[in-house]
């Protein structure tokens, strides 16, 4: 689809923009894409998700210049190409985006794929941990397990296992504890939704990762974990490629997190003040509650009975294994609190009307 102007003049930064900006620009639009544009506002390049990922592994940090992680080649069409060609395009080159430029290669317009959903059938296992109480819900989670809360007319847990099979993963272990009796009743054996689902019970709460242990017959391929409480749009298939490629043991998907302090902050030296800094923002990078696993951790876990993500991550980094991040950009909702379930129900109900 081609996107209005105001949408994708939004995307534009400039050469002279760091990665940290990039980043922000790509979780500020939702576009998954950046134009990277000159002083004379032509097209020099664009930055991706994937662009971010590789200019890290290449040693490039937050500070660095867009210039030196951008694709100076991207695919662009000029004013005149039907909608044909374009879609022909990417469907050849495997992208979905394409900038429209004309002679001086001054944008005129964005062209979005309207599916970036994966034609392939994988068979890595997805292991949704859905056994927590949901404290934070409460009263809503008093009679029910938080990932069976409605958004938009279906259980948190039904839209995670959609997206997965939207992009190709269709087999499943929810891992239950709390009210997980109503998970199996709802979703049986997965045969609704054309996939495979198998349970974990916990008869007392094991932590994020302690369920992990009891997980059997995996087989030889590289599994997802991801908390049964997220909504994301991360690329699935991007992140076990990456994970693959790169000879991870463990890896974490990760997103950048800001915090506005809501006061004005000093700094001093003894008793004279050097700075005053106005409700300043602090930016740091935080896990997404998604993982991809090594099947030779479960013979590697630590003995304690109940453990947590990090800890894990700690071991295993401990014991010489790769663990890695995959920084994200994203779209991706922790539902946390009430408030989050509402802002979830307006984002879907934004994303339907688009398709429709």
């Amino acid at each position: 689809m081609f996107l209005n102007k105001a949408d994708w003049m939004r995307a534009i930064i400039h050469e002279d923009a760091t990665i940290e900006e990039a980043i922000i620009n790509l979780e500020m639009t939702g576009l998954r894409v950046s134009l990277v544009v000159n002083k004379n506002e032509q097209l020099i390049g664009i930055i991706t998700d994937g662009d971010i990922r590789r200019g890290f592994i290449k040693g490039h940090d937050l500070g660095s210049p867009v210039s030196q992680i951008l694709n100076s080649k991207p695919v662009t069409v000029d004013g005149e190409a039907t909608i044909q060609k374009i879609v022909s395009l990417m469907e050849e080159f495997k992208i979905y985006h394409i900038p429209v430029v004309n002679g001086l290669m001054k944008l005129s317009g964005l062209f979005l794929s309207e599916s970036r959903s994966k034609s392939n059938s994988y068979m890595n296992r997805v292991v949704i941990m859905a056994g927590g109480k949901g404290i934070r819900m409460r009263p809503l989670t008093e009679n029910i397990p938080k990932p069976m809360l409605l958004v938009a007319g279906k259980p948190i847990l039904e839209h995670i296992i959609e997206r997965f099979k939207k992009q190709g993963f269709s087999i499943f272990t929810i891992c239950i504890g709390y009210l997980g009796e109503l998970i199996k009743e709802y979703f049986e054996d997965g045969s609704k939704w054309d996939v495979e689902i198998k349970y974990l019970s916990e008869e007392s709460p094991l932590g994020t990762a302690g369920p992990m242990r009891n997980l059997q017959n995996i087989g030889d391929l590289p599994f997802i974990v991801t908390n049964g409480d997220i909504i994301s749009e991360i690329d699935m298939v991007d992140l076990v490629q990456f994970h693959i490629e790169q000879r991870s043991v463990a890896t974490m998907a990760i997103r950048s997190y800001e915090i506005q302090n809501q006061f004005g902050v000093v700094e001093t030296n003894g008793i004279e003040i050097s700075a005053i800094i106005e409700k300043p923002i602090y930016r740091t990078q935080i896990s997404t509650g998604v993982y991809v696993f090594d099947p030779n951790v479960l013979k590697q876990f630590p003995n304690s009975d109940v453990l947590q993500m990090p800890e894990l991550f700690d071991y295993l980094r401990n014991l010489g294994n790769r663990t890695l991040a995959f920084h994200i950009q994203d779209q991706w909702i922790d539902l946390a609190n009430q408030e989050d379930i509402h802002e979830t129900q307006k984002i879907i109900s934004k994303s339907k009307n688009r398709r429709s």
